[in-house]
């Protein structure tokens, strides 16, 4: 359903617009319709719409569990558009090599008063917000293995450690506990307990996550 949607709006763009003078064999688009055959096809891949067991199989472990796909399906029905492609497209920022500012509380110029602005917009406008790290494309080709990277979809972070990050880099972010006996890719990294560590640098990626906990609330 959500494919043959996307063919009648891209069809009826077609039909209905200057569009119609071009080769058969070219698509198209305006820039606010690029990314919508992007979206509709993760938005089919997604936990909501995904078929819970491949085709022909009947014994393995569900994914996503009913459970899961109620959340997703919850979620998605609150969250704005512009939340919503975030949930299909994620987001990836680099941690390692943080810019001066980046995890710092900053709190934004104050506005001038007037007769039109309500009292809570202009509280909401004056709390401190957390600077983000820079982010990239989440490609397989934009990550370097000397990099550190934290992956938001809004539903979970997913920390990439590159397997040429030296120890003293990621233990200056992450402290461990309980080491397991296996490690992850290879590297020097454990795959045991990990917490954030009680270093200068540590307190910026506590504020990036903070902040993007608050940013990924539906309400």
């Amino acid at each position: 359903n959500v494919f043959n949607k996307c063919v009648s709006i891209l069809a009826n763009y077609r039909s209905h617009t200057t569009a119609r003078t071009s080769p058969s064999g070219q698509l198209i688009l305006p820039e606010s319709l690029q990314l919508l055959p992007l979206f509709c096809l993760s938005l089919r891949k997604s936990r909501m719409l995904r078929h819970s067991l491949p085709k022909g199989v009947t014994s393995a472990k569900p994914f996503p569990t009913a459970d899961e796909r109620a959340y997703h399906i919850f979620y998605g029905r609150m969250v704005s558009p512009n939340m919503s492609l975030q949930c299909v497209h994620p987001h990836l920022f680099q941690v390692s090599g943080l810019r001066t500012r980046d995890g710092d509380w900053i709190t934004p110029p104050v506005l001038q008063e007037n007769k039109f602005d309500e009292a809570n917009v202009i509280a909401a406008s004056m709390r401190p917000v957390c600077q983000l790290p820079k982010t990239m494309n989440p490609s397989i080709a934009c990550l370097d293995e000397s990099g550190m990277y934290i992956l938001d979809d809004r539903f979970s972070f997913y920390l990439f450690i590159g397997r040429d990050v030296p120890d003293e880099k990621w233990q200056d972010l992450l402290s461990v506990g309980g080491v397991g006996s296996s490690r992850i890719r290879g590297s020097s990294v454990p795959t045991g307990g990990l917490s954030l560590a009680s270093t200068e640098s540590a307190p910026k990626l506590r504020s990036v996550i903070h902040q993007l906990r608050m940013l990924n609330s539906p309400n």
